[in-house]
């Protein structure tokens, strides 16, 4: 099942499928409307929003900045990453900069999955989650994210903690990839937990566990194998829900790169539909990576991406991956797709350029920022964290 910004193919059977909120909430919103669709109760949501957006109507918007700040603020950014832009933070863990919500030690993870074996963690029931890949590390260039995706023709389900929490129900959602979907749990996690802040009893992200592998598959395709075979964490953790993705770490040579990328595809929907089929199973599409201060009104061509300075990124291959995994999983039961297409337009949705000049997105087109143009600058480069 699908739902993208081009028409639909008429093969498929559909879903509304919603991707819009604040830059933090846009992936969350798939929960009410594709894992959770099968809790009782959900009807009573959908007939008080007749004009909820469904199929690809979501991918028609645009990113607006907001006039005012939002009624409730997000919850602040827990990086475990250490300062390196020089004066009084610097060397300071960024979790640091909030010790009420983020605590004031490093957060423990999982002692069973350390070094090749990857990283696992659940949310948190005293603190809010740190998360890693310098998530935290765009407001050091000087952007604020105070944008929101708005389709044009349809509305998009606001994000409720307790509400999903009531959906939810008893079931576990493990979420498993790299970096990019290390991010994306730590929001969901953290939202949750910022609805519940100081209740008691607590929220449901203790339901939600993170575990990493770069390439799903445990095999290297050209950047880091951390984490080993989806299968074996799925067994692991036995979740109801899955939630899964790679990319970034798919990098050999082309065309070994996008034959690698469909192979990894093909063989998740396989192994799924023998080993576990009662389990639902959701593919998150591709996030962008980089810094920015502004958003971008068009989608960035190919060039631009080519000009960065990233390894593995892999931002050009993104809709040829994505079309891949639209092609394999939305015609398989138990299987969707979430479409988080307008993170195209983004290129902080992984801030992974920490240790380089970082880029800026104008009106219309990308530009390299220089140095000089950083505030506070950077000060060194420093390998990938």
């Amino acid at each position: 099942m699908w739902c993208r910004s081009r028409p639909p193919r008429p093969s498929y059977h559909t879903i509304t499928c919603l991707a819009g909120l604040p830059h933090q909430l846009l992936f969350l919103s798939f929960f009410f409307l594709v894992c959770l669709v099968p809790a009782a109760g959900f009807e009573d949501a959908e007939e008080k929003e007749p004009a909820l957006c469904g199929m690809y109507e979501h991918n028609e918007g645009e990113w607006r900045l907001d006039a005012s700040p939002p009624a409730q603020p997000p919850p602040p950014c827990c990086g475990w990453d250490k300062h390196k832009w020089g004066g009084p933070e610097h060397g300071l863990f960024m979790f640091e900069d909030d010790v009420e919500h983020c605590g004031s030690i490093p957060m423990k993870t999982d002692p069973d999955f350390e070094g090749d074996r990857g990283l696992s963690f659940r949310g948190r029931d005293d603190y809010l989650v740190h998360t890693g890949g310098y998530a935290c590390a765009c407001r050091r260039f000087g952007f604020e994210d105070r944008y929101s995706w708005m389709p044009y023709a349809c509305k998009l389900v606001a994000w409720d903690a307790q509400r999903f929490c009531q959906l939810l129900g008893t079931r576990k959602v493990l979420a498993i990839g790299d970096s990019t979907m290390l991010q994306a749990a730590s929001v969901l996690m953290n939202y949750i937990h910022w609805g519940y802040w100081g209740a008691s009893p607590p929220g449901c992200q203790s339901q939600v566990i993170f575990a990493n592998s770069d390439t799903l598959v445990g095999r290297n395709l050209g950047v880091d194998n951390r984490g080993g075979n989806w299968t074996h964490l799925v067994k692991h953790f036995d979740p109801d829900i899955i939630l899964i993705s790679t990319g970034p770490h798919i990098n050999r040579r082309m065309p070994l790169r996008s034959a690698d990328m469909r192979s990894v595809i093909e063989q998740v929907a396989v192994e799924h539909r023998a080993l576990f089929p009662e389990k639902t199973l959701i593919w998150k599409t591709q996030a962008p990576g980089g810094c920015t201060r502004n958003i971008s009104n068009t989608i960035p061509e190919p060039a631009f991406f080519d000009s960065l300075p990233y390894d593995h990124f892999n931002q050009e291959q993104y809709d040829e991956w994505d079309w891949m995994a639209i092609d394999v999983f939305a015609r398989q039961p138990n299987q969707y797709v979430l479409d988080l297409t307008p993170l195209y337009y983004r290129t902080d949705a992984h801030p992974g350029c920490h240790y380089y000049e970082g880029y800026r997105v104008d009106s219309n087109q990308p530009q390299p920022m220089t140095p000089s143009s950083v505030n506070p600058p950077l000060q060194e480069r420093e390998g990938e964290g």
